[in-house]
């Protein structure tokens, strides 16, 4: 439960300011299958076993409609790669 609190903080950090600096965001270039896209790595929690939320802006929403940046699309939750 306790990680579960931490995935939700993070994801509630995430929607609020994406640059807040409790996830220590970065932009992430390993990602595979994401070439091309910028994908950003931002912290869940940091102890040993250390989880990371993967991301990246956009695409436009399912009505075909541009935010201009503004949608955040979670790739993956999870242990750090």
């Amino acid at each position: 439960m306790a990680k579960l609190r931490r995935v939700r903080r993070a994801l509630d950090q995430l929607a609020a300011d994406p640059r807040h600096p409790g996830l220590r965001t970065h932009r992430y270039h390993a990602l595979p299958g994401h070439t091309g896209r910028r994908v950003f790595d931002s912290y869940v929690e940091t102890s040993a076993g250390a989880w990371r939320t993967y991301w990246t802006w956009g695409p436009a929403d399912s009505d075909g409609r541009d935010h201009g940046g503004a949608v955040v699309t979670v790739l993956l939750i999870g242990p750090h790669l």
